[in-house]
């Protein structure tokens, strides 16, 4: 299925075939992405059932669960995900409108025929960053991740391996000239990235390095003829954007599913806890529950669906949120971030009405699940962890204590500041207060403010 080369725009695919075209198009990712399963020629088969401790980081959208995530996976005591689980939810029909009315799956979901699309994709994805052989680790199995995740982020598009391990090699050599040394993961990531697809893009002008979490002056310099795009990357989301960027992995290995912990963390995993713990059957679980002021939180998502990524799903035209994806708008009939229980009462709000919805139905749902008996539960502030070196070193031993893993880790390793994760702009304190005057009018709402005082935030002067 190879698709025009054009910027898509809110005028495309998602009105043109609609059900069947988004079928068709996971249908063919899904086929693609078994391609490389078989050319790997790995074994899948009790995967799930081997997974002996999961830790779900639940939180609301732009609350931190990315910078968190990223952090702990530093000690290597972790498996993880590269990126969200979404994507593969999606190939496995457990994504809306193909699941239900919204992103909440019930652990009734979790039937066999689900299991086994999961357990193949989750299989072949979870491990931990590689560490130390730079380039050395950049081989063939990297360049089978390179492609996995290009299907998934542009699938109207073809790849051929061949292509993806040339334009890695070309990348990783560029790098070398540029930086007079071999390529390092920690700190040439983004650059080895913009420089990989500048080659992708070769013939494919769709592919667009400003949907990625790549930083925006970088793009500009190796772009210099691209513009900030609107609208969605595709007619049909697998992957939201922003785009994650790969590195070389180390997938796991068996001795590892009893000893160290899985975390997955996806904001609208808020409305899956009980699935997730049907779909890893022997498995010990804990909560992770990422708190963020609701002020910081409803800014982040209200800046989020102004901004050219996180597109989610196409819910159709009558999409009429105030503020957002004016008439004729590239964004017309995008819902962005996670789409919970309730969310077509909000298809005509006011955009911050929207996103506070979004951080209360979030916070509400992960509360629920918490107050019933068998949850291991741990609430972390995501001020804390932002607090600097000190103070995200302490909620990383912390945590790391409670799980059993890292006793041994370094302080430095959590200590060490990590540039920003999917963020819309720099990070500063109380950026919030920007847009106050159009937050105020939901902030104070009693039910926001209820949550709030129930996570602790009962005093605002402490928002930041």
């Amino acid at each position: 299925m190879k698709a025009a080369n054009h910027a898509v725009t809110g005028l495309d695919a998602p009105g043109l075939g609609g059900d069947a075209l988004r079928r068709l198009t996971l249908a063919a990712a899904a086929s693609r992405l078994d391609e490389s399963r078989r050319r790997l020629a790995e074994e899948t088969s009790g995967f799930l059932d081997s997974v002996r401790q999961v830790v779900l980081i639940a939180s609301s959208s732009r609350s931190g669960s990315s910078m968190l995530t990223e952090t702990l996976t530093r000690s290597s005591k972790f498996l993880c995900l590269p990126g969200e689980i979404n994507p593969y939810l999606r190939l496995a029909g457990l994504a809306w409108p193909d699941s239900g009315t919204s992103d909440g799956l019930a652990p009734e979901a979790c039937g066999a025929g689900a299991r086994r699309v999961l357990q193949g994709h989750l299989a072949l994805e979870v491990g931990t960053p590689a560490v130390g052989g730079g380039e050395r680790q950049a081989g063939g199995e990297f360049d089978e991740s390179l492609y996995r995740r290009l299907c998934l982020q542009w699938p109207f598009e073809e790849f051929g391996l061949g292509d993806v391990a040339g334009a890695r090699a070309a990348a990783l050599a560029e790098v070398r000239e540029m930086r007079g040394r071999a390529c390092d993961w920690e700190t040439d990531l983004q650059l080895f990235h913009a420089l990989f697809l500048k080659r992708i893009r070769a013939g494919r002008p769709s592919v667009n390095p400003f949907y990625y979490d790549l930083d925006r002056a970088l793009v500009r310099s190796i772009f210099p003829e691209l513009r900030v795009p609107t609208g969605p990357p595709s007619p049909v989301i697998i992957e939201e954007p922003p785009f994650i960027l790969v590195r070389p992995w180390a997938r796991w290995r068996p001795e590892e599913l009893a000893r160290r912990p899985l975390l997955i963390k996806t904001p609208s995993n808020a409305y899956r806890l009980g699935f997730l713990r049907a779909l890893f059957p022997a498995a010990s679980f804990r909560v992770v529950h990422l708190t963020r002021n609701p002020a910081a939180s409803v800014n982040g998502m209200y800046e989020g669906w102004r901004h050219w990524g996180f597109h989610s799903h196409y819910v159709g035209p009558e999409l009429e949120v105030e503020g957002y994806g004016g008439e004729g708008g590239a964004d017309r009939g995008w819902w962005k971030f996670d789409l919970p229980p309730g969310w077509q009462d909000y298809r005509r709000a006011p955009l911050e009405s929207v996103c506070a919805f979004q951080w209360g139905a979030a916070q509400a749902a992960i509360l629920k699940f918490a107050r019933r008996p068998g949850w291991d539960y741990r609430r972390v502030r995501f001020e804390q962890l932002a607090g600097g070196d000190e103070s995200r070193l302490r909620v990383c031993q912390d945590l790391c204590g409670w799980l059993g893993v890292g006793a041994d880790t370094p302080p430095e390793t959590f200590a060490r500041p990590l540039p920003p994760v999917m963020a819309t702009a720099a990070p500063r304190p109380r950026r919030w207060r920007e847009n106050a005057a159009v937050l105020e009018r939901v902030i104070n709402q009693p039910f926001i403010r209820g949550l709030a005082r129930d996570l602790g935030y009962e005093d605002q002067s402490e928002w930041t």
